[in-house]
């Protein structure tokens, strides 16, 4: 989940929470800028029966035990997980290309 609170100032880069990471929330903290960046539409999405997600996936595979599908079926919610779970274990997994430019916000 680290990777999600971690930013680099890219356009590609998950966002910045307002408030400072602490020890008595840092796990709820973590869960939500996970859960975040996986619903993100500009970084995550899936078309027809494709998972299409950051390079993050790629680059950290194993902090993702290799299997960036069941990352998503453990942390996405709603409509993301709905689909995943309509999909099934036929879901193919595709890396998006990072935008490194900066972002400005």
């Amino acid at each position: 989940r680290i990777h999600f609170v971690v930013n680099c100032a890219s356009q590609s880069c998950p966002p910045l929470i307002s408030m400072p990471y602490l020890g008595e929330t840092l796990d709820a903290q973590l869960d939500s800028s996970t859960r975040n960046f996986l619903a993100d539409k500009e970084h995550n999405y899936i078309d027809s029966d494709t998972l299409y997600v950051s390079s993050i996936f790629k680059w950290y595979g194993e902090d993702f035990n290799d299997d960036a599908a069941a990352f998503f079926l453990k942390y996405a919610e709603g409509e993301t997980l709905a689909e995943l779970q309509r999909i099934g274990p036929d879901i193919r997994v595709k890396y998006l290309d990072y935008d490194w430019s900066l972002n400005i916000k």
